[in-house]
């Protein structure tokens, strides 16, 4: 989901979710685009999954390889944030 955009304005990214930059913009989201890293999996170092903010309280993800992309709230969700990593405003 983050490749696209990023893609149409001429820039490169990677596919790895672990290569996405965090902690650059800190652990609260500044609005609508930036992009939510996760550390879902322990067995993994660093971020695994990455969803994009719609607003204050949800984002725009693929729950897992495979699945459909939906709306989901982040905020007020415990697992969500205890597994939140940092949001990034992309350039």
């Amino acid at each position: 989901m983050r490749r696209r955009p990023r893609q149409h304005r001429g820039r490169r990214t990677s596919r790895d979710a672990a290569r996405c930059p965090r902690g650059r913009g800190g652990r609260e989201p500044r609005g609508p685009g930036d992009l939510l890293s996760y550390e879902t999996d322990p067995s993994v170092p660093g971020p695994d999954h990455v969803g994009i903010a719609i607003d204050a309280t949800r984002m725009v993800h693929a729950p897992f390889t495979g699945s459909t992309v939906r709306i989901d709230s982040w905020a007020g969700v415990p697992s969500r944030e205890r597994q939140f990593a940092g949001a990034v405003r992309p350039s």
